[in-house]
């Protein structure tokens, strides 16, 4: 499945150089698939060495088409979920970043050729009670060939 880590590289690579802003980016970390642990400074702390805000992009939901055994066709759905420091503007603060997100994402994104289709299938924002953050995931469905 090397073809699914080079589309996540790929499509990293594309979303780092498109968020750097005259050597400040929006986003502090990258992952490639989603991270197992990110750190987060405590509310109102002067340590500025945490992870978020963050971005992962991730591959789920692959399912084969089409008949050839050469070249396999795989119809999935990427995610790239943006994770932001909770507070009472975070869903805000999330959009600004998701919309930068977007205009990288664009109709006509195809990851430097990896990517046959890429379309906008959805979105959702997330929170969790054990977890400092807030997180909006975007969703994508993309097609491409293994071969």
């Amino acid at each position: 499945m090397d073809i699914n880590n080079r589309i996540r590289e790929q499509v990293l690579a594309d979303l780092e150089a498109g968020m750097n802003s005259g050597g400040t980016s929006l986003i502090r970390s990258f992952h490639n698939g989603l991270p197992l642990f990110l750190a987060v400074p405590e509310p109102n702390s002067f340590d500025d060495d945490g992870d978020v805000p963050a971005l992962a992009v991730s591959i789920a939901e692959g399912t084969p088409s089409g008949d050839s055994f050469d070249d396999i066709t795989w119809q999935a759905t990427m995610t790239v979920r943006i994770y932001l420091q909770a507070s009472n503007v975070v869903d805000q603060s999330l959009d600004e970043i998701g919309q930068s997100v977007l205009n990288i994402i664009d109709t006509h994104y195809d990851a430097n050729g990896l990517l046959e289709l890429c379309n906008r299938s959805g979105f959702d924002y997330g929170r969790d009670d054990e977890q400092p953050w807030g997180t909006l995931d975007l969703y994508f469905s993309i097609k491409y060939t293994e071969g």
